[in-house]
């Protein structure tokens, strides 16, 4: 008894002190240690996830809370109960189940059908969230008594029961980008019959789509609504793949169409479409990239692609060398990636001339005005490999721009 008091009270002042012992995590829901493992992980990125992309407050969830069913007493990942109420089960507004990304939607012990289980439990609960190898939500509805989940994009955010029209006022940065490039490059190769290099190339596609759509749209049109015809989305998503491929025609032939399916798109968009691509972080855009490039390509045909930090490290020796002036002046220096990959190190020194001009105090619509003229007469790159290009050009979209001077060409030539 004095050991477990003992264990406690050092627990308490790392908790104090904010040491994170190894083992363990800090909960970002309650603050307390623990075990850390990949399913914990996962569970507190979710977490973190309700709480900065939908705006629930802490104090209104759990995580691991204790249910009744029948005559047995389950532990739910993790549940958000009805504003300012009590935490009690009859107050359980959304349940949500994480598990690891190998398990299925069908799988019989922790697929949806334990949702429904814990659903079938709580009377009062409106909706629910699966995430998986796939990312399911669903409302609670009713019929002659019977509950059941009807599956729909998205949960609502706080303050919403249902899914409105996304606006620009309404998106998010992105909290756990790979994780979700990941889980839907993974459901387009594994429900579209495509090898994984042509699951990227369609999940590419509706990334510029995305990105174009939140920068140069009146109104956002990249979205999906509960009930929505698949065919109304397809034609507004063709109208503006029409608008990317005369923007960047260097990417595309511009007689590409989008080949995915029905279901496969509509999972697709209701995955993407509550973030903003254009203010999520670069080090979580430039980490979810290197996650869908795949470790499938890496090593293959003689590329290794250098690690961010090695990238950040050889630009800042490298830009200490040349004068402020001319780093952040068009035309004042230029730097060249002859085997430019994925476009890691042209994507550090497109982040330091962003520094620069932040030092300075421009805002937001300067800023990448700034930035796009110096990234487009300074920066170059050069791959033989023209699938690498074309990430590398997304890359740069990503980022502030320079796509242009990425090209395919053998630069041992």
């Amino acid at each position: 008894m004095a050991r477990k008091k003992q264990l406690k009270l050092i627990e308490n002042k790392e908790e104090i002190v904010g040491v994170i012992p190894p083992g363990k995590i800090r909960c970002f829901i309650t603050g307390k240690l623990r075990d850390d493992d990949p399913e914990e992980r996962l569970r507190q990125d979710v977490a973190r996830s309700l709480v900065e992309e939908y705006g629930y407050s802490k104090d209104d969830i759990d995580i691991e809370f204790l249910i009744k069913m029948g005559s047995a007493k389950k532990r739910v990942d993790i549940v958000i109960f009805e504003e300012g109420k009590e935490h009690r089960q009859e107050n359980i507004y959304i349940i949500v189940e994480a598990k690891p990304e190998n398990v299925k939607p069908s799988d019989k012990k922790e697929g949806v059908e334990q949702l429904k289980s814990y659903v079938a439990a709580c009377l009062n609960t409106k909706f629910a969230l699966w995430i998986g190898s796939e990312r399911l939500a669903f409302k609670v509805t009713e019929e002659k008594g019977i509950r059941k989940l009807e599956e729909i994009p998205d949960i609502p955010k706080k303050g919403e029961t249902t899914i409105p029209k996304p606006t620009r006022g309404s998106l998010v940065p992105a909290v756990n980008l790979k994780q979700v490039f990941k889980r839907v490059h993974n459901y387009i190769y594994a429900n579209q019959g495509f090898q994984k290099d042509k699951a990227f190339e369609e999940l590419l596609k509706l990334i510029f789509i995305k990105v174009y759509d939140e920068q140069y749209s009146p109104s956002l049109q990249f979205y999906v609504l509960p009930d929505e015809n698949i065919d109304e989305v397809r034609k507004r998503l063709n109208g503006l793949f029409k608008r990317v491929q005369n923007r960047y025609n260097y990417i595309f032939k511009g007689n590409e169409v989008i080949e995915l399916n029905d279901i496969v798109l509509k999972y697709v968009v209701s995955e993407l479409q509550r973030f903003s691509l254009v203010d999520t972080k670069t080090d979580v855009k430039g980490e979810a990239y290197e996650e869908i490039v795949g470790p499938n390509l890496r090593g293959d045909r003689g590329e290794f692609f250098t690690p961010r930090n090695v990238c950040n490290m050889t630009i800042e020796m490298l830009f200490s060398l040349i004068p402020e002036d001319k780093l952040t002046s068009p035309g004042g220096m230029k730097i060249l990636d002859p085997a430019v990959g994925t476009g890691g190190f042209l994507i550090a020194g497109v982040q330091k001339i962003k520094q620069l001009f932040l030092n300075r105090g421009f805002k937001y619509d300067q800023l990448r005005d700034l930035v796009r003229d110096v990234a487009n007469a300074n920066f170059y790159g050069i791959d033989f490999n023209p699938f690498l290009v074309k990430v590398a050009q997304m890359n740069m979209v990503m980022h502030g721009d320079g796509s242009a001077n990425i090209v395919h060409v053998n630069s041992l030539e």
